[in-house]
């Protein structure tokens, strides 16, 4: 969790960077920043919503839509689990916490 907070100031930091050259009309470095700031802010994410492990970034490299695919995997994944339990044990659709959540909705979009 440590890595993943210190990642997420760094970009944070780059953030600030992308600013600062952008009000100097420096537009490409500007640019620069912006993409390494998301891509930092995008792997902090992921570690810190077990989405991805400290082993797996490299994995990710410079292409953080790898992060949000994993996530959406991962409540896709869920989502299915809870679907099956519930033609399992229908009464568990009745549930106040489930019973207005239409999860084959959910899980079509």
């Amino acid at each position: 969790m440590k890595f993943a907070e210190t990642l997420f100031e760094i970009a944070r930091n780059d953030l600030e960077a992308s600013k600062c050259l952008f009000e100097r009309e420096l537009y490409p470095q500007a640019v620069f920043y912006l993409q390494q700031s998301i891509e930092k802010a995008t792997k902090s994410f992921g570690l810190l919503n077990d989405v991805i492990k400290e082993d797996e970034l490299k994995h990710v490299s410079h292409n953080p839509l790898k992060v949000y695919k994993k996530s959406i995997e991962k409540q896709k994944k869920k989502i299915e689990r809870i679907m099956d339990a519930n033609e399992k044990v229908p009464k568990l659709g009745e549930a106040k916490l489930i019973k207005d959540l239409n999860f084959r909705n959910y899980h079509k979009k």
